[in-house]
């Protein structure tokens, strides 16, 4: 959310008001409405982290991590994403762009970013994940020497 690591909620309420940064996901928009209903008092802060109903005043990756494992789905393109021995940062870009994660304007401006929704590389069409890869004359021109 763009706010320092070593912050407090008392850091980002200002003279009766929440200062937070613009959401950029609904989970964001939701805890923002949810801080809305919140007056903080004279106490100092303090951390309380839930997972499975015990409360710990320490966060732990590792709890966090198999919690949702635990939870989440398998997918079927998981093995062509996450390949051993693979780059991570590949990987990790493949995942985005897989999820239509990947900051490109569509989402961008569904972040209420003011931006040129154009794509960059023809300006004819709403930049998006899509369109990158799939009707961009551009990256059409490249894909089909390389296929060649």
């Amino acid at each position: 959310m763009g706010i320092p690591l070593l912050s407090s909620l008392s850091d980002l309420y200002l003279n009766g008001r929440w200062n937070l940064p613009p959401a950029r996901s609904d989970n964001q928009v939701s805890l923002q409405a949810h801080l809305t209903t919140i007056s903080l008092s004279d106490h100092d802060d303090y951390y309380e982290w839930e997972i499975d109903g015990r409360i710990e005043s320490r966060f732990n990756t590792g709890m966090v991590y198999s919690k949702l494992v635990n939870q989440l789905p398998l997918v079927n393109w998981s093995d062509a994403i996450w390949i051993k021995g693979g780059i991570p940062r590949q990987s990790f870009l493949c995942w985005l762009f897989v999820l239509n994660l990947c900051p490109t304007k569509d989402i961008i401006l569904g972040w209420g970013l003011q931006t040129d929704p154009n794509c960059v590389l023809c300006t004819n069409q709403l930049e998006s994940r899509d369109h990158l890869f799939f009707s961009c004359r551009f990256t059409w021109s490249i894909w089909s020497r390389v296929a060649a």
